[in-house]
């Protein structure tokens, strides 16, 4: 969240305060360049603002507006780096246009790489017990907590059973998997225990029946 300050006044006397709302407008904009200009394009990162709050009347210049939103990066490099920017950007802004910029950061789950050595003997585990096709690989800006473990051990996150259909997706209040789905995530929790297991202990005898 950043929070834009300033004096307030009326809407025909612009020039006696500052303005929140442009200050905050202005750093919607600016974001974007931080990310475009900033960041190598071939790394997936983006900056959103979901919301912008503030003023109460056409006529009034608020003392106060805010903007909320996420910053999502594939590498921690560059996350640090859009949080140094991200900062920057608000507070030189703000004061073009006669405000302060108070940021507040609330820094979220990080990067969530599968681990390189555990992912092919993951995969295979999953053909030979000939649970499930594999689909082109996933690279997506969402977040998720099962990043937690990634940081703390090797791991691979893996979607299950729901392909590409056109029903409710994840996140949808109507969203329900079928028991099919949910019978196959377990089946692939268990190659994926294989997995690790030969990943530490190296080839397993043996078949995923057995």
């Amino acid at each position: 969240m950043i929070v834009f300050s300033a004096a307030g006044g009326h809407a025909g006397y612009p020039h006696a305060t500052g303005d929140p709302i442009v200050a905050a407008a202005a750093t919607v904009v600016a974001l974007q360049v931080v990310v475009a200009r900033g960041i190598d394009p071939t790394h997936a990162t983006v900056i959103t603002v979901g919301a912008i709050n503030g003023g109460t009347a056409p006529n009034v210049i608020p003392s106060s507006a805010q903007i909320l939103g996420t910053v999502r990066a594939s590498t921690e490099s560059d996350r640090l780096l859009l949080h140094a920017r991200l900062r920057e950007a608000a507070e030189s802004t703000a004061s073009l246009y006669g405000c302060s910029a108070d940021v507040q950061l609330i820094v979220g789950e990080p990067a969530l790489i599968n681990d390189e050595s555990l992912t092919p003997v993951t995969a295979k585990w999953i053909r030979e017990s000939a649970l499930l096709e594999e689909s082109e690989p996933l690279r997506s800006c969402g977040a998720d907590d099962f990043a937690y473990y990634g940081a703390a051990c090797p791991s691979v996150m893996t979607f299950v059973g729901m392909g590409t259909g056109s029903g409710p997706s994840l996140h949808h209040e109507s969203f329900v998997p079928p028991d099919d789905s949910v019978s196959l995530v377990a089946k692939v929790l268990l190659a994926g225990y294989l997995a690790g297991c030969e990943a530490v202990l190296g080839p397993l005898e043996g078949s995923y029946e057995s």
